[in-house]
């Protein structure tokens, strides 16, 4: 991706990040095709996002969150779910991909597992290395590298090649 390529991001941007790229998806046209997925590194992460993500699947996105848990969570309707094992690489992403016919958005982060020492608390605090990019092309790539990492269910991977046709 090309915007803030490694970039040493704090947790406060990737939120903000993340939210742009997330009106970016209520932004599409309903019925467009649209893939929206987003990786999660614990539960509660998604859930303060619950809403915005139900609100993208009822416009008929084919919604995917990965989120690193033992039991599958309990997700609003039309959000789909890929469990993620605590060790597994994709555990450490933040990441938020959009993709339609007409635009894409993304943003990847790694967590650098550091803080920030000027930080008013631990989580706030919390450093990634990462980029983002309201291009297509940058959306189109990631949501090829997500849907073969993921190992997801074969609707699932359909439903997805049908945006990426």
């Amino acid at each position: 991706m090309r915007v803030g390529d490694n970039a040493l991001l704090t947790k406060r941007m990737l939120i903000d990040l993340s939210h742009s790229i997330e009106q970016f998806a209520l932004a599409a046209d309903p019925g467009d095709p649209l893939v929206v997925i987003s990786l999660f590194q614990q539960f509660s992460y998604f859930r303060r996002e619950a809403a915005v993500y139900r609100e993208i699947a009822e416009r008929g996105a084919t919604t995917l969150v990965g989120v690193v848990a033992e039991f599958p969570p309990e997700l609003p309707f039309g959000v789909r779910h890929q469990l993620l094992a605590a060790d597994d690489p994709l555990a450490r992403e933040w990441s938020v991909t959009v993709l339609g016919p007409h635009g894409g958005a993304a943003l990847l982060a790694i967590d650098q597992e550091a803080v920030s020492a000027d930080a008013p608390t631990l989580e706030q605090g919390r450093l990634f290395h990462g980029s983002w990019s309201f291009r297509r092309e940058d959306a189109y790539h990631q949501v090829l590298r997500l849907r073969s990492q993921l190992g997801l269910p074969a609707a699932t991977v359909a439903e997805i090649d049908a945006v990426l046709q």
